[in-house]
């Protein structure tokens, strides 16, 4: 379970299934990244300046407590938040392509609005008196909001943006500024997972056991 801005819970419903298809596309993504022994870049910095390896073992981290009923709550901390944070860039990423593709295709499919679709569902079941997008907007704009939105459901803040100030400050400063900002004074000391411990392919196949009930042979990622 995590600890959301709506309370300690498990993600369920239309919310779990954004969740865990943005989850499945960010790992195959990380994973491709690999060829080029390169990372996964979203513009969220405590996620994208680690190794993809790390990258997998965070995901794995967030993954377990955001799906799994079963799965303790972890303590808050920067480096956990930054990685939920970039399940959800990467879904606005994604529905920028999206919208890239639909404006250049010839011929319109359903499947061309299927993350629009997704992220609308989850809208309306958490809200069902809002007037939600329909899927064939293109303007980015508008679902660089809704994506915000349901960001909002599962982080109360983006105290994990202030890591980098946090590392420069003094430690009496920096302690008296996450005293005034309501920040545990633990926060941002958690760390990505050592890539060492556990081989990467490992770690995928949890990860895919997870988002789609099936585990894969580790075999193929780590040959």
């Amino acid at each position: 379970m995590w600890n959301t801005a709506n309370g300690i819970r498990t993600l369920a419903g239309a919310e779990r299934e954004l969740i865990v298809n943005g989850l499945h596309e960010l790992v195959d993504a990380v994973v491709m990244a690999r060829l080029s022994d390169e990372s996964a870049s979203l513009g969220i910095a405590l996620f994208d300046e680690v190794t993809w390896q790390q990258q997998l073992a965070l995901l794995r981290r967030v993954a377990r407590p955001l799906l799994d009923p079963n799965a303790p709550v972890p303590k808050p901390s920067a480096i956990l938040d930054a990685t939920v944070a970039a399940i959800y860039a990467y879904l606005g990423e994604m529905i920028e392509y999206e919208i890239d593709v639909q404006r250049t295709s010839v011929e319109s499919h359903d499947d061309d609005t299927g993350r629009r679709q997704d992220l609308v569902r989850a809208l309306k079941e958490r809200r069902p008196e809002g007037a939600w997008l329909d899927p064939e907007c293109a303007v980015m704009d508008e679902w660089e909001v809704a994506v915000e939105v349901c960001k909002s459901w599962v982080l109360s803040d983006e105290d994990y943006k202030l890591s980098e100030l946090a590392l420069d400050l003094g430690p009496e400063q920096a302690t008296a500024s996450k005293e005034f900002l309501g920040i545990d004074k633990d926060y941002f000391i958690d760390i990505a997972p050592d890539s060492h411990q556990q081989s990467p392919g490992e770690i995928w196949a949890d990860l895919l056991e997870l988002t789609t009930g099936s585990r894969p042979d580790p075999k193929i990622l780590d040959d």
